[in-house]
């Protein structure tokens, strides 16, 4: 197993499919805003 995989494993323990969904939506979304604001610099 790649060290990338363990530590998602190991950080998501606990949580239901759905809350990492959200947080990868949320993750998203903040990459986006952030790539759009730097884009009109």
């Amino acid at each position: 197993m790649c060290y990338g995989a363990k530590i998602n494993q190991i950080a998501a323990q606990g949580m239901d499919q759905a809350e990492i969904d959200q947080c990868l939506t949320v993750l998203k979304r903040m990459s986006e805003n952030l790539a759009e604001a730097f884009s009109e610099q």
